[in-house]
């Protein structure tokens, strides 16, 4: 059968076997099912939950669209008869699983209506008033409704809480009668649907999904940023990055550093603080010990940051952990907390020792001028670095030194502008920092091949 009303890919088979070793006695929906008439209101109930159209299974079954529609309604008719004949009492049971709900998922349905694959149950639904819900041309099989248009409704507001982090749209759509997981992302992100993902989860406006994506790089960091690390994580060019915050009210730029950082962040000079560590001492310095939903919730209200921002600051060592569980700080007799391992950025590699990692770069400005370079804070991570402030010091055979620097939340090497220089390597070129952490010791190697934007050193 061809279907004109398809789902966004997506079968109802992610849910259909949940339910199974069912007792006999509970297959009433399947007893139901069989007791129809004939095979061909089976077939005919079965295409339209498949998306037939009308015309489409009279052509099947040459016969009138009107000859289809007839045996469409009888068989509804006749599967509630039977269904209420064998199990009295379920239709109060659906209708309590959809009051105060404007979704339910074929799982939770499947409780009041069990059905070993579905079929029946999702046809005794359909008689029943329920619908699967659609928006922006997408159909989302593994949800019920029995008021598609507050679902549409509720979808378009979900929609509209973007740019936001992958948890805060679960939490959006579950305040707004939602349930979060993949069928959500499938209809959020249908062809015709307004969002889109960023490559760390986040969620997108389509029609701005750069500028959005900055907005959450910026947000989730915390502090003010250079338009260069913005478009590094982006994949972008960092001129093409600064124009599109230059345009977007959501951005200021701060003087005379020229970094980026939100509207929302703008406080008086005299009052601002620091950044997000500075606050998040003051707090326990002021009010003692905190769980660290008390904690998080002060900090955010003295510097508005992300919730993200805030966790980070666990990694200073000037923050630590009672015994109780409790967050103080570590000159009262706290211990300093373990760090997670963070995500790892495809530019580093490791050996299975752990005791070589090599960060591939490229020359650019800031090499060039001597600038410290930000890297992951995956290398300091895996170089032993889990508390902030950390330094160490790689020795290089020209008798300088590459200096790896961990603060929180950012990790920094230092400027590698001489080497660079002695390799011969110029704007554009790519190379590799190697860092041999039972040695101390470090190297840089040039990496270009044959097409290598400047001449290489002689030999």
């Amino acid at each position: 059968m061809h279907a004109t009303n398809r789902p966004c890919e997506s079968p109802m088979s992610e849910w259909r076997q949940t339910i199974i070793g069912l007792d006999p006695q509970d297959q009433w929906a399947s007893e139901a099912w069989a007791l129809l008439p004939s095979d061909r209101h089976r077939q005919v109930l079965q295409g339209r939950l498949e998306g037939s159209t009308l015309d489409e299974l009279g052509t099947l079954f040459g016969v009138t669209r009107e000859w289809v529609r007839q045996i469409g309604i009888a068989g509804e008719k006749r599967l509630l008869e039977n269904s209420d004949a064998l199990a009295p009492g379920w239709r109060d049971e659906v209708r309590a699983l959809f009051e105060g709900a404007i979704v339910r998922t074929g799982v939770e349905l499947a409780l009041a209506i069990p059905d070993p694959d579905g079929i029946a149950r999702n046809a005794i639904l359909t008689a029943f008033g329920a619908q699967r819900p659609k928006s922006w041309g997408c159909r989302v099989d593994e949800w019920w409704t029995l008021a598609a248009d507050k679902v549409t409704k509720a979808l378009r507001a979900l929609a509209e809480t973007a740019p936001c982090t992958a948890e805060d749209m679960d939490h959006n759509a579950i305040e707004l009668g939602l349930p979060p997981g993949s069928a959500l992302e499938r209809v959020l992100t249908s062809a015709s649907a307004p969002l889109t993902r960023t490559v760390d989860g986040g969620w997108v406006r389509r029609r701005v999904s750069g500028r959005d994506a900055a907005y959450l790089i910026v947000a989730r960091t915390g502090t003010p940023m250079r338009a260069e690390d913005v478009a590094e994580e982006l994949g972008e060019v960092a001129r093409n990055i600064a124009e599109s915050m230059r345009r977007d009210k959501r951005f200021v730029q701060t003087r005379p550093d020229g970094l980026w950082a939100l509207a929302d962040w703008r406080l008086p000079e005299s009052n601002r603080p620091g950044n997000a560590h500075e606050v998040a001492i003051n707090v326990l310095e002021e009010l003692g010990p905190l769980p660290y939903a008390d904690f998080e919730r002060e900090v955010i209200a003295r510097y508005p940051v992300s919730a993200w921002r805030v966790k980070q600051c666990l990694s200073s060592d000037l923050i630590g952990e009672t015994p109780e569980g409790l967050l103080d700080l570590v000159r009262r007799g706290a211990t300093p907390i373990e760090e997670p391992e963070p995500r790892r950025s495809p530019s580093i590699v490791a050996n299975e020792a752990g005791d070589l990692v090599a960060v591939r770069m490229t020359v650019d400005k800031d090499v060039l001028r001597g600038s410290g370079l930000v890297v992951s804070l995956w290398l300091t991570w895996r170089l032993g670095m889990h508390h902030a402030p950390t330094t160490r010091r790689f020795a290089l055979d020209s008798g300088r030194e590459v200096v790896v620097r961990r603060g929180v939340g950012s990790a920094q090497l230092s400027s590698l502008r001489a080497e660079v220089a002695d390799l011969g390597m110029g704007l554009g070129c790519s190379f590799a920092v190697m860092l041999m952490a039972d040695t101390e010791r470090a190297a840089l190697r040039h990496t270009c091949g044959d097409d290598c934007p400047a001449p290489r050193a002689s030999p």
